[in-house]
């Protein structure tokens, strides 16, 4: 008789269990859908955005050179004081610039100033954002932190900007990013005709791939594995936001329309169509969040409108490379420039 009971406990646990794993993978198959057309433009309506220049002023000296000045500045995005660092090379009257959209949620840190200054040194002018909800070395951006979001206005506030500087060359001007400031790039791209080449480097540009639905899904079944990843590449605050974005832990389909609009409008790889400057990219063929076919999504479009775009594979890489790797990376970036601006730089 007991056991009977039990057996019976078992199999409507079991059944139990079944149907909540299945209801779990339709509201995963469903956020994961697919986007269509309208979906889409209702994406890129939402991000569009005409930039402006506000408030800019130099607030101190970074660092002085014999080469180069850099400087950091702040300006007005959204109502809100941003910070960045603007730079310029010496004996250059009116220079090509380089945005350079930095990596991680910290702001600007000292990892960026090397490549700051390897873009100085070789002629170019040099404008660099920090996202809202960020410090770092040039000072506090107001506002909350985002995921490829609202931060591609912090970038293109402070791009118009630049080109109004008279020590620049507003005709002249390329945009590079690596991880999250890759997404942002592309993001940003989407908004703005001003860059005439762009390059990105390990950047998450699509919320809706496979991966990150396998993320999901894994994520609601063991949070640890996934969450301890994940800030490697991003702070708590920025964990908890993906969290919500995805809908990790929800079971509510009228909940889906709402989620599946936040991450289309963190996926400017699927609205792409609005890029009109060619674009080289970068990949770790084994990166568990910046998907290498995200970037042929990206390339596709742009060859078919006739412009240049090329995806490179490291196919045995993660999120990052080896220094040699990333070294090469950034002299073919600054061949690519050179060229699509016809610099004549250093």
């Amino acid at each position: 008789m007991k056991k009977a009971f039990f057996a019976s406990v078992v199999s409507i646990l079991a059944a139990a269990y079944c149907a909540v794993g299945s209801l779990a993978a339709e509201y995963l198959d469903a956020l994961f859908a697919p986007a269509d057309p309208t979906e889409l433009s209702v994406a890129y309506e939402r991000i569009s955005y005409s930039p402006y220049c506000k408030g800019y002023e130099t607030t101190e000296t970074y660092l002085e050179t014999a080469n180069f000045i850099l400087n950091k500045v702040a300006y007005e995005s959204d109502g809100l004081r941003q910070t960045g660092m603007m730079g310029f090379p010496k004996g250059v009257s009116r220079a090509p610039l380089i945005m350079l959209n930095h990596a991680g949620f910290n702001g600007i840190t000292k990892y960026d100033i090397p490549r700051i200054a390897q873009f100085l040194e070789r002629g170019y002018a040099v404008a660099a954002a920090t996202y809202r909800g960020e410090g770092g070395l040039a000072g506090l951006a107001e506002g909350g932190m985002d995921i490829i979001g609202d931060e591609s206005r912090d970038i293109l506030n402070l791009l118009e900007c630049a080109a109004g500087l008279e020590q620049i060359d507003s005709e002249r001007i390329a945009m590079v990013g690596v991880s999250h400031g890759g997404g942002l790039t592309i993001s940003a791209l989407t908004q703005t005709r001003r860059p005439k080449a762009a390059a990105i480097v390990s950047a998450p540009t699509n919320l809706t791939n496979d991966k990150l639905k396998e993320m999901a899904a894994k994520w609601r079944v063991s949070p640890a594995s996934v969450e301890v990843m994940l800030q490697l590449l991003m702070p708590i605050e920025g964990v908890a936001k993906m969290k919500h974005i995805l809908g990790v832990k929800e079971k509510d389909a009228s909940r889906i329309p709402a989620s599946r609009a936040e991450m289309l409008r963190r996926s400017p790889a699927l609205l792409a169509d609005h890029i009109e400057c060619p674009v080289m990219m970068w990949y770790g063929g084994q990166d568990p969040v910046a998907i290498w076919t995200d970037g042929k999504i990206i390339e596709s479009s742009l060859k078919e409108r006739g412009l240049f775009s090329k995806v490179t594979v490291f196919e045995n890489r993660h999120h990052s490379y080896n220094p040699e790797e990333i070294e090469v990376v950034f002299e073919e970036i600054l061949t690519f420039f050179g060229t699509a601006l016809e610099a004549g730089t250093k």
